[in-house]
């Protein structure tokens, strides 16, 4: 049977172990997708996908949110007041998070036909079941 030190120093490195397992895991780096309103109004921007988020984004700023790879769309609701809230679906993009790759996606929030990236409009129920 091991004496104490010895069975003391294997349970130091043990921990010692998993601690800097989970510290390169913590600092893997992750996909990220950032928006960017410049459409004159506040935007409320929901990501459908494998990650979920409901992320406000004042007009002339920026928000990032990080995500597990996959499929995705967003949903947008522009306005302060609800009497002009005006809603958006935007195209489906793809987001890879592997241990060697990751998507960094900035979304310009604008009202402009022919941007980069295609919406169209939709009514509040659409972006409210979500």
């Amino acid at each position: 049977m091991p004496s104490l030190f010895v069975r003391l120093v294997i349970i130091i490195l043990a921990s010692v172990a998993v601690t800097a397992s989970t510290a390169s895991r913590a600092e893997t780096p992750r996909a990220t997708i950032t928006y960017d309103n410049k459409s004159g109004q506040l935007a409320l921007v929901k990501l459908i996908g494998p990650s979920r988020h409901t992320t406000e984004v004042p007009n002339h700023s920026k928000r990032t949110v990080r995500v597990v790879g996959g499929e995705y769309y967003i949903l947008t609701r522009y306005g302060s007041k609800p009497d002009d809230y005006t809603y958006s679906k935007g195209d489906r993009f793809h987001v890879t998070q592997t241990g060697r790759r990751y998507s960094v996606i900035t979304i310009t929030l604008h009202k402009v036909v022919g941007g980069n990236y295609g919406t169209e409009d939709i009514k509040p129920e659409e972006f409210e079941k979500h």
